[in-house]
């Protein structure tokens, strides 16, 4: 979703029906405007309640059944609405910023700190696409950058995952990735379905 986000602002993309796009991207952009207000209004009420402290262990999503898919969906809209502020002109621009400020709070609000790296990451790429010829090369340093932390002493990595609510360590997050990794290759050709059974059934093999 980031690079179609940005790609879609591009002076060299083509879409055949245009009109008919930017009405697919306004459709996502105005939809998460309600949910992205109601996540802010619930963490301002859990601030003035004080409980702003669970927040940074829960986060907020809004009318999601959990933070990363409102997370997802909101890190998309935001993409879609930085990419419509771009090419259009007058005082519809307003909206687009309006909708922009909303996006990112509820963003943040949610606790997803990847989901917000992400977001930095499709700008750098964006501009990167924007450069010419040094693009590919560029794309592939952005893509290499993040997992440069991981040469940190062990002990740093540890508090620095610590931080990061849906993770206690470094060793999780490896952990996850070898379960991934041996997971794809096991089910290479068929997957492992959709479904929240198939997904259990295939994680509960490494013990998750």
């Amino acid at each position: 979703m980031v690079f179609a986000g940005f790609g879609y602002t591009l002076s060299n993309n083509v879409v055949t029906n245009r009109r008919l796009a930017d009405r697919a991207v306004n459709s996502i952009v105005i939809s998460s405007l309600v949910p992205a207000a109601l996540a802010i209004a619930e963490f301002l009420r859990a601030v003035i309640a004080g409980r702003a402290s669970k927040l940074i262990d829960y986060g907020v999503y809004s009318t999601f059944s959990g933070r990363a898919p409102f997370a997802a969906f909101m890190l998309a809209a935001l993409i879609f609405a930085i990419a419509m502020l771009r090419q259009t002109h007058g005082e519809k621009k307003l909206f687009y910023v309006f909708a922009i400020v909303l996006e990112f709070l509820a963003l943040v609000f949610t606790g997803e700190l990847f989901a917000v790296l992400a977001l930095i990451l499709g700008i750098g790429v964006y501009y990167v696409l924007r450069s010419g010829r040094a693009s590919v090369i560029m794309i592939s340093v952005l893509a290499i950058v993040p997992y440069l932390v991981l040469l940190l002493p062990r002990s740093w990595l540890d508090t620095l995952f610590s931080v990061i609510p849906s993770l206690e360590s470094a060793g999780e997050l490896f952990s996850l990735w070898r379960t991934s990794l041996s997971t794809f290759a096991r089910n290479i050709f068929l997957g492992i379905g959709v479904g929240k059974g198939s997904f259990a059934e295939e994680m509960a093999e490494h013990g998750i």
